[in-house]
């Protein structure tokens, strides 16, 4: 029982030397949603907060995402939020991708799908109220309108 004990905290230990890359960037990019449309200060800060860590291109880290395998585990929550929804390159999505992805942030606001459980278990502020989910999807939403709009007009 004891060599299986030691096995088990020398795999751990070995385990702990294999840290992934961080999702880190001071940058503020000119295709952050931030800079491309005008958020209300409402809506930013409830992005920035809620959403950014894990879709952005920069994430804040606790300190238990330093203990493998945990670090794997929320750096493979981070790159899939990313392939879904980048805020930090909104801009470099094309218009109709634009549209799909304010659609959908809609969608998962209303159906209160993001952020993950296991998100809202470790950062306690990402727990949206009602009121604040409603407030992203309608923002979402008449954006995706206005765009759709300026899209007919030009055509």
């Amino acid at each position: 029982m004891r060599r299986i004990l030691f096995l088990f905290i020398l795999i751990f230990l070995i385990l702990q030397v294999f840290q992934p890359s961080r999702n880190t960037s001071t940058d503020i990019l000119k295709t952050d949603i931030a800079n491309m449309y005008n958020l209300p200060d409402s809506v930013e800060v409830l992005l920035t907060n809620t959403c950014y860590d894990c879709h952005s291109n920069n994430s804040e880290y606790p300190w238990f995402t330093n203990i493998q395998p945990i670090a794997w585990f929320v750096k493979n929550n981070i790159e899939k939020g990313k392939s879904h929804l980048n805020f930090s390159n909104f801009g470099e999505y094309d218009q109709k991708t634009i549209i799909k992805k304010l659609n959908k942030l809609s969608e998962v606001m209303r159906q209160d799908k993001m952020p993950i459980k296991t998100y809202k278990w470790y950062y306690k502020k990402a727990s949206l109220s009602s009121t604040e989910r409603n407030l992203i999807a309608n923002w979402a939403i008449n954006l995706k309108d206005s765009l759709e709009r300026s899209a007919t007009t030009n055509y």
